[in-house]
């Protein structure tokens, strides 16, 4: 019982500290925008687009192997 106690007054001053509040607030800000992130992922229809691009062979041109610069040409 004693355990418990010293456990809920550790919790109950913690809670109270602003800059624990604070970074529990920050925390959970961010897990939010990554998980809407994570959700909201783009990059299957920037694939589909991709590969609906490269089948009318407009990015033929990319597909050459590029050549290497030589010193001094940036």
């Amino acid at each position: 019982m004693v355990k418990y106690g010293i456990w809920l007054a550790v919790l109950t001053r913690a809670l109270g500290d602003r800059r624990f509040q604070a970074a529990v607030i920050t925390r959970v800000i961010g897990a939010y925008a990554l998980g809407s992130l994570i959700k909201n992922n783009q990059s299957r229809p920037v694939r589909r687009a991709a590969h609906w691009y490269s089948s009318l062979g407009a990015s033929k041109k990319r597909d050459r192997p590029r050549q290497a610069l030589e010193p001094g040409n940036h």
